[in-house]
């Protein structure tokens, strides 16, 4: 539970943003007011209208990165990397908590774009490919 002072403080909008905010959501009984504190009513269908309200893709830039020693080597990286502010999200953020689409399906991706280099990159998919037919169990885990 909070206090409109305390959200304000929390997030740094404004104090007449904020007051907006919260009555919209009141009158959406998205959240509930008691006492001059406010929570959240229905935290899933909040979590669906704010989705819905700022797809990923009109409001983030995404970069492409490689790092050949895996997923868990990059995220070090990423953490101590100061000059590169950055956010992890999607499947290997999900993944922390729950799995559903893991992020596994990285070895076809990098298949895919092996097979499309240059060089002997399309042999390695190619073994890449044999591999994952081979330990498809293994690499399907999630």
């Amino acid at each position: 539970m909070w206090t409109a002072r305390e959200l304000v403080a929390a997030s740094g909008a404004s104090t007449g943003a904020t007051y907006r905010v919260l009555e919209y959501l009141e009158r959406e009984d998205l959240v509930a007011k008691d006492d001059g504190r406010y929570w959240l009513a229905d935290w899933e269908r909040l979590l669906r209208a704010w989705s819905a309200d700022a797809p990923f893709s009109a409001t983030t830039r995404a970069t492409t990165f490689i790092e050949p020693r895996g997923i868990d080597a990059f995220l070090i990286k990423v953490a101590g990397e100061p000059t590169l502010p950055a956010v992890v999200t999607g499947s290997v953020a999900a993944a922390q908590w729950a799995t559903y689409a893991p992020a596994k399906a990285v070895f076809a991706q990098v298949a895919a774009d092996l097979l499309n280099g240059p060089g002997r990159e399309p042999t390695e998919g190619e073994h890449l490919i044999e591999w994952m037919v081979a330990n498809e169990q293994r690499w399907r885990r999630g």
